[in-house]
């Protein structure tokens, strides 16, 4: 928009496979805006607002069968992200919250109607917040068309998560607050001035006991397209 801020959108799009199955869908679509404070130096606060708008219930099935949520595309929660940026030089420094003020979830997943143990019940599912804290090394190689961004995430779940159980009463899913850590590299290729892809993979150093939000995965990656205008 200007020197100091700038909005951006995007939308997900993910697949899950495993014993369940496999299946894919739109995600979730994300509405941000970014404040720098100042004109860019070596040193650069901004701030960052972001809103998560799900695609989808999280109540995807495979012959008839809810899926629990590491095969949803989407937790089915409209988000608000806030956080703060930190730059100097080739670093990053980033925290922030995300918080779930709305709840559209209709997962009926039952772990005590399925043939596997893997996935705690998640029916009605209601997510906690999040709080997060990430530093990114940035470097540039092949005339700047390379930019490599390896970073370490860490998030703290603040609370129990919650489901409905069989009796029609809400439980606290036990053990699923608590911090996790993921290693992440993110390789982008400018194509112009207009035009980019980004590749990102993922992989979790330490885990919460019980992560039924669907974070449950060995490895994650993501590939994006981004158009500037």
């Amino acid at each position: 928009m200007n020197d100091r801020l700038s909005l951006s959108s995007k939308i997900t799009y993910s697949v899950a496979s495993g014993s369940f199955g496999k299946r894919g869908g739109l995600g979730d679509g994300y509405l941000i805006g970014n404040y720098n404070w100042k004109i860019k130096t070596k040193t650069q606060w901004s701030t960052l607002l972001s809103f998560k708008i799900p695609f989808t219930t999280s109540n995807q099935k495979i012959n008839g069968f809810s899926l629990p949520l590491d095969y949803q595309s989407s937790l089915g929660t409209f988000d608000l992200i806030a956080g703060l940026n930190l730059n100097y030089k080739k670093w990053d420094l980033n925290t922030g919250f995300q918080i779930p003020p709305f709840n559209n979830n209709k997962n009926s997943y039952f772990k005590e109607f399925s043939n596997s143990d893997d996935f705690p019940s998640t029916n009605l599912f209601e997510r906690k917040s999040d709080a997060l804290f990430r530093t990114t090394y940035s470097f540039q190689i092949a005339n700047n068309k390379f930019t490599f961004k390896p970073n370490i995430l860490f998030i703290y779940h603040l609370g129990e998560d919650n489901y409905e159980n069989t009796f029609g009463k809400r439980e606290n899913i036990k053990n699923s607050d608590g911090l996790t850590i993921n290693g992440n590299l993110i390789v982008s290729y400018t194509i112009n001035s207009k035009n980019s892809i980004e590749l990102s993979v993922a992989t979790p150093f330490v885990v919460r006991e019980i992560r039924p939000d669907g974070l449950t995965r060995k490895f994650t990656g993501g590939l994006i397209y981004k158009y500037s205008f």
